[in-house]
């Protein structure tokens, strides 16, 4: 029985999944891609909030030397990480697919597209220039998009994170600049609907 509320409903023609349907859209990657962009952007706005806080609080705490007590707030840094990884993914992914449609034609993406080593891909896109920073941001983000964005541990003992450091401006920025590139290596097809177009744009010069 289904749930009125919410339910999905599994395609069962598996030629669906081959290319020249979903699978190949530069539009249908970008789009998703962009709800992750929209997703970080708001938790952006409310972790910075939270640092901000955190720097009310001290500065109340030299000048009285009463701590502020304001509960448990989960923090948002990971939860940011995982929705840039994400948006990168599918960009990379996107235009990996949409050069070489056999990574997907048949009832089973190829094993190749399951990883999620993001700077393994960068060899194949060729048009790309992929900066110093440029893929340390992917082997960061890659680290979150396995596990560390989401679980305690690892699944494998030697993939422990023994440490991260991070400023999340700075993350920020660096993900903007590689979106863009492959914002813009998606426009070069001429297939990408006009609304979906560098919708960086109009966060770029955002303050939060």
């Amino acid at each position: 029985m289904q749930n009125e509320y919410f339910s999905i409903t599994k395609d069962t023609n598996q030629e669906n999944v081959s290319h020249g349907s979903l699978s190949t859209s530069l539009n249908n990657w970008k789009l998703i891609a962009d709800e992750f962009v929209r997703a970080s952007e708001v938790l952006y706005s409310e972790l910075t909030k939270d640092n901000q806080k955190v720097i009310n609080d001290h500065s109340e705490f030299k000048r009285t030397g009463n701590f502020v007590n304001r509960g448990y707030t989960p923090h948002l840094n990971h939860v940011y990480f995982l929705q840039i990884g994400y948006c990168l993914e599918n960009m990379i992914k996107g235009i990996l697919t949409y050069h070489n449609p056999q990574l997907v034609d048949g009832k089973e993406i190829a094993k190749r597209l399951k990883s999620h080593k993001l700077v393994t891909f960068t060899p194949d896109l060729r048009n790309i220039q992929f900066g110093e920073d440029d893929k340390q941001l992917l082997e960061f983000v890659t680290e979150i998009i396995i596990w560390f964005g989401k679980y305690p541990i690892p699944t494998k003992a030697q993939e422990a994170v023994r440490s991260a450091a991070y400023r999340v401006d700075k993350v920020r920025d660096a993900f903007f600049s590689l979106y863009d590139k492959l914002s813009q290596e998606m426009e070069s097809t001429g297939n990408l609907k006009q609304h979906l177009h560098c919708y960086s744009r109009q966060y770029k010069n955002r303050q939060a």
